[in-house]
């Protein structure tokens, strides 16, 4: 992981560069270039949707004692031959870019829009992050839990980030066929590190 937030950083202009943006800069990659391969079309369009916390970016602020989720999803859409080409810093941007557009403008305009839309836009895989969630912090009487994650993921385009001591855990559920690409794209990223 350090690596690549190293080989994203060198590339990367005024970009805040976490370890959130580039594993979604990673999984979207390989979740967009292993869906390619399967359908054979490199100029589908491919979009991650991700959620992203208000908390921080709504004025007036929530206060303290507000409970609930606060959430919205950003995207990065882009085609897949252009996901492939592309640096993996232009990437780790793009997603970043999703994150900065949450002003307080762009979330009064969503609210305005789920009103009468009646939902949240899905895009072709959807990262939900439990990085800092703190699951992991949690002692039990018996010490602390070796491994956290979601019990049932029903809806396939959904993909989880949990932490784990080396680095981050993916949950991601695919078709076998899609799935081995996803593995043979995420090899190459890692061994071209």
């Amino acid at each position: 992981m350090a690596a690549k937030q190293a080989a994203a950083a060198d590339n990367a202009t005024a970009v805040k560069i976490t370890s959130f943006n580039v594993m979604a800069a990673l999984i979207w990659r390989c979740r967009a270039l292993s869906l390619c391969d399967v359908e054979g079309n490199k100029d589908r369009v491919f979009t991650m949707c991700y959620a992203v916390d208000l908390r921080s970016r709504l004025n007036p602020a929530l206060p303290p004692e507000y409970c609930g989720n606060a959430i919205l999803p950003a995207y990065a859409s882009a085609k897949c031959r252009d996901i492939e080409k592309w640096p993996l810093s232009k990437l780790v941007e793009m997603i970043s870019e999703g994150i900065e557009r949450m002003s307080n403008e762009y979330v009064k305009s969503a609210i305005d829009w789920l009103e009468i839309n009646k939902g949240i836009p899905y895009g072709d895989c959807i990262l939900t992050s439990w990085l800092r969630l703190g699951l992991n912090e949690v002692v039990f009487p018996w010490g602390k839990s070796l491994y956290c994650c979601h019990v049932v993921n029903n809806l396939e385009r959904l993909c989880w980030m949990f932490p784990h001591v080396d680095g981050v855990n993916i949950l991601i559920q695919r078709p076998a066929e899609e799935m081995e690409r996803f593995h043979f794209h995420l090899r190459n990223l890692i061994v071209a590190a």
